[in-house]
């Protein structure tokens, strides 16, 4: 025998055994599984707890185990973007899908929020970008590795007379010692 309570509105739960509604399920189920279609009729949108409790056959009842769930109106998001990058900007086109928020995660421990970024690193060297997109349904993460280049061109003028040369050095990332 099983026993399935739902209990709407997490945020305001009295009681560890719920106030839910029982749910009839088809029996005999032969063999336990980890998935398995209740009949739940209409629930109202919002969050809600489902807590299952199975009897053996000696008749003795397993602990309640919870599980959270969400009934939407409409789909999760999907995270999906663009980018390309020139020299130390990376500029960030954000092609998600069903999100109403989003945060950017550029992997140098700097965020944003804005739709489509453009971030300038300051350091040359590989950064795992997340972008995540929300909505009341739920979060999609979308990673990626973003690599930036060090020294992007070098332009060395002629020597003269005296063996001074002026050497140019274009990118980002280039750390000078003075000996």
């Amino acid at each position: 025998m099983w026993q399935i309570l739902w209990q709407q509105n997490i945020s305001s739960i009295r009681t560890p055994e719920g106030n839910g509604t029982a749910v009839a399920i088809p029996l005999p189920i032969s063999t336990y599984t980890d998935s398995l279609v209740l009949p739940l009729g209409s629930l109202p949108v919002g969050n809600h707890r489902i807590v299952i409790r199975v009897k053996n056959a000696d008749g003795q009842w397993s602990l309640l185990e919870n599980r959270l769930f969400n009934i939407c109106t409409r789909y999760g998001p999907v995270s999906k973007m663009n980018f390309q990058i020139e020299n130390n900007q990376v500029f960030f086109t954000n092609l998600s899908s069903d999100n109403d928020t989003t945060l950017w995660k550029f992997g140098d421990a700097t965020t944003d929020t804005v739709l489509d970024p453009i971030k300038t690193y300051a350091v040359a060297g590989n950064y795992n970008l997340q972008l995540i997109s929300k909505n009341i349904c739920a979060n999609d993460t979308l990673t990626a590795l973003i690599h930036i280049n060090g020294i992007h061109r070098i332009n060395a003028g002629k020597a003269g007379n005296n063996g001074v040369a002026t050497v140019i050095f274009d990118g980002n990332g280039l750390h000078l010692q003075q000996f």
